[in-house]
C-alpha cells in the first residue's frame, strides 16, 4: 500500500506540549502557591489561552498534528473524555498505593512495607488488565462495543471507593489493584475501537495517539492532584499527611471516573440495535466483525495496529 509522508506540525506540537505543561504546573504547584494567587491563576490562564491557540492553529493547518474536527465525533469524543478521566483514577491509585504501603505504621495507618513489597502490591494491575482482555472480547460480543466502555469505568469508580473506606489490610490493596487493572484493561481495549470505526483511515494514528495521550495528560493531572491534596493535609512542620488525606484523594479520583461513567453512556450516538455487537477483542489482538458484507461474506473488522494504521481482510 502507498502512502502518503506528512510533515510534522511543528507549532502544533509545541503549542499542545506548552499548554498541557502549564496547565499540569499550575495545578501540582497550586497548593504551594496558594490556590488563588497570581502565578496559579495566571498558569492556568496562560495554559487555556495556549491550548485555545492550539486548537485555532490545528483547523487551519493543512497537516495538523490532530484533526480537531473528528474529535468532534461523539463516539470518538466519548473515547477521548473517558480516556481522560480514567486516566485520573487509575494513576491516582498507583500513586496513593505507592506512598500507603511505605508509610511507617506508627503514623497510624500504612504498613511501612519497602520499596519491593509496595511493588508487588501494585503487581496485580498488570495481571487484571491481561485477564481483562479476555472478558473484554466475550462482554463485546455478548453486550456490545458501546457498553463496556461504560462497564470499565464503572468498576475503576467502584474500586477507588471501596479503597477509600477500607484499605486497613494488604490483601484489600491487593484486591484494588487487580480491579483496577480490569476496569482499565476492558476499557483501553475498547477505545482504539471505538475510535478506529468513526475516523478515515488516514487518520487512524493520529486520532489513536491522541487518545493515548490524554490518558497520560489525566494521569498526570491525576497525580498532580493528589499531590496538592497530600500537602494540604499535612501538618506544619510535619512530614506526613494526616490519614484522611488519602480518603479524599481516592474520593476525588472516584468522583473523575464516575464523570468518565457518564461520559461513556451519554456522548456515544444512538446506535440501531444490534449494531454495536460485532467486534470481537481479542486478546492482545484485533478484532473480529462477524456481521455480512455486501457479498455475504464475513470480513475482519478495521482494527488499529501498533503503528496506527488500520488492516482489515475478507476472511
Amino acid at each position: 500500500m502507498i502512502t502518503t509522508r506528512r510533515p510534522l506540525d511543528v507549532a502544533g506540537a509545541a503549542l499542545l506540549c506548552s499548554g498541557l505543561g502549564v496547565i499540569l504546573l499550575a495545578l501540582s504547584q497550586g497548593v504551594a502557591w496558594g490556590l488563588s494567587s497570581p502565578a496559579t491563576l495566571g498558569s492556568l490562564g496562560a495554559g487555556v489561552v495556549v491550548l485555545a491557540l492550539w486548537v485555532l492553529q490545528a483547523l487551519r493547518a493543512r497537516h495538523p498534528l490532530v484533526d480537531i474536527r473528528l474529535i468532534r465525533n461523539r463516539a470518538v469524543l466519548a473515547a477521548n473524555t473517558t480516556a481522560l478521566l480514567m486516566g485520573i483514577g487509575m494513576y491516582g491509585v498507583l500513586s496513593l498505593v505507592n506512598l500507603y504501603t511505605q508509610v511507617p505504621a506508627a503514623a497510624g495507618y500504612g504498613f511501612h512495607l519497602s520499596l519491593t513489597a509496595a511493588g508487588l502490591v501494585l503487581m496485580p494491575i498488570s495481571l487484571g488488565s491481561l485477564t481483562a482482555n479476555r472478558v473484554a472480547s466475550a462482554l463485546v460480543a455478548r453486550v456490545g462495543l458501546y457498553r463496556v466502555l461504560p462497564l470499565g469505568a464503572l468498576v475503576v469508580c467502584v474500586d477507588l471507593v471501596l479503597l477509600a473506606f477500607c484499605r486497613d489490610d494488604v490483601a484489600v490493596l491487593v484486591l484494588g489493584t487487580f480491579l483496577l487493572g480490569n476496569g482499565v484493561g476492558a476499557a483501553y481495549a475498547v477505545m482504539p475501537l471505538l475510535i478506529v470505526r468513526h475516523v478515515p483511515p488516514s487518520e487512524t494514528g493520529s486520532a489513536t495517539s491522541f487518545n493515548q495521550l490524554l490518558r497520560t495528560v489525566g494521569g498526570s493531572m491525576g497525580s498532580a492532584a493528589i499531590s496538592a491534596i497530600m500537602l494540604a493535609y499535612t501538618p506544619a512542620g510535619g512530614d506526613l499527611p494526616r490519614g484522611t488525606a488519602y480518603t479524599t484523594a481516592l474520593l476525588a479520583t472516584a468522583a473523575a471516573s464516575f464523570l468518565g461513567v457518564i461520559a461513556a453512556v451519554v456522548l456515544p450516538p444512538r446506535r440501531s440495535a444490534g449494531s454495536d455487537a460485532a467486534p470481537a477483542v481479542a486478546a492482545g489482538g484485533p478484532a473480529v466483525d462477524t456481521r455480512p458484507t455486501g457479498s455475504g461474506r464475513v470480513s475482519s473488522a478495521m482494527v488499529p495496529r501498533s503503528d496506527g494504521n488500520q488492516t482489515g481482510e475478507d476472511l
